[in-house]
């Protein structure tokens, strides 16, 4: 378990945080939210495109 967690914890919570505010952005017209979200989907594609 711990080398699973150590293997890559910061794409896994990546996974969730984006997972977590695209659920919270659609329950709310929160500005934060959707700012914080379209960071993170921008995040995640520039990483992917750094790996790739």
């Amino acid at each position: 378990l711990l080398q699973q967690s150590h293997r890559s914890p910061r794409s896994l919570r990546q996974r969730f945080d984006k997972h977590l505010v695209r659920r919270y952005a659609q329950f709310t017209k929160d500005p934060v939210a959707i700012r914080k979200l379209k960071r993170i989907q921008a995040a995640h594609s520039t990483q992917q495109q750094e790996e790739h």
